[in-house]
């Protein structure tokens, strides 16, 4: 699967968005506002990167068992550099 990934500063703290480059749904939002303590909250984004990848890795498991698994680089040429 692939994915779009912005990371950036917003008003001082990180921020990262991973959206599906497919479908252009939102898969992850995380916003690191600062604690008391001056951290951010980075284990949570640890464990919400840890579940996308998880989830990713079931929907291949699932893709792999269909008729289509294999299919996708002959419809797709993003991949495809068309210049000679």
């Amino acid at each position: 699967m692939a994915y779009i990934i912005d990371a950036c500063l917003e008003e001082g703290a990180p921020s990262l968005t991973i959206t599906d480059a497919t479908t252009g749904k939102q898969r992850l939002h995380w916003r690191g506002d600062e604690a008391f303590d001056g951290s951010y909250d980075w284990h949570r984004l640890f464990k919400d990167l840890v579940l996308l990848s998880c989830a990713d890795r079931m929907s291949l498991i699932r893709r792999a068992n269909s008729a289509e698994f294999g299919n996708e680089c002959i419809r797709c040429v993003s991949c495809v550099d068309h210049r000679p």
